[in-house]
């Protein structure tokens, strides 16, 4: 027999879901873990991601361990994404960083007026000192052109927090050409973005790997 609180906990779920708000519980095991360790960095340092898409980023992050490969996040704005990332990293890999670290580019016309020219900037050394140097590493300027130098490195998992059409077409020619078969590219502001929504269709359109999107605004992609 479902108990008082078990009833109500369900009544609130649906009165929640009828209001287009999704809400599930994260206390057990791993799950729980989790999202100890998202809200403790949610109190050091500005985090773009709700709790819930941090810890499916924790989560598709754990699922690349076996795949050989870097780990990479473009768009790291205040580092709070990049310090989880760096802290479950399994042994032997490096997580890269491009960020401006001056704000975003100049939006294009299919980005619509969401986001503006400068906005989320930080400072590289801000950053560093919160997520460190321990197999981390830095790039910083308008991308591709900071990943020319790093046309023969291979990936296992992509995070992509890049807001606009052309830096996110950019980095999935970049990234999934080099991305490991079993590798994931997990991309933020899907579907609220429209810029984000274009490059997925442009740039899948005709292919074949599963693009799965997820609960909050999250899109995942896994190479075959």
């Amino acid at each position: 027999m479902i108990n008082l609180r078990e009833r109500l906990v369900k009544a609130g779920k649906s009165l929640a879901a009828n209001r287009g708000i999704l809400m599930e519980r994260y206390e057990h095991l791993h799950r729980r873990d989790r999202l100890a360790l998202v809200r403790r960095v949610k109190q050091e340092r500005s985090l773009l991601l709700s709790a819930g898409e941090a810890c499916q980023l924790l989560a598709c992050l754990k699922a690349t361990d076996g795949v050989e490969g870097d780990v990479a996040e473009l768009g790291v704005a205040y580092g709070a994404s990049a310090k989880l990332l760096s802290m479950k990293m399994p042994p032997g890999k490096r997580l890269l960083l491009f960020d401006t670290f001056d704000g975003l580019p100049a939006p294009g016309s299919v980005d619509g007026t969401r986001f503006s020219e400068g906005e989320f900037k930080t400072n590289l050394d801000y950053v560093r000192q919160y997520v460190g140097t321990d197999r981390v590493e830095y790039y910083q300027g308008l991308f591709p052109a900071t990943a020319e130098p790093l046309s023969d490195r291979r990936f296992s998992f992509v995070h992509l927090d890049a807001d606009l059409y052309d830096s996110t077409m950019s980095a999935l020619e970049f990234f999934y050409a080099r991305l490991l078969r079993g590798g994931m590219i997990l991309c933020h502001d899907y579907p609220s973005a429209s810029g984000v929504v274009k490059a997925y269709e442009d740039f899948f359109r005709d292919r074949t790997d599963p693009v799965i999107e997820l609960t909050g605004y999250q899109i995942l992609m896994v190479k075959l």
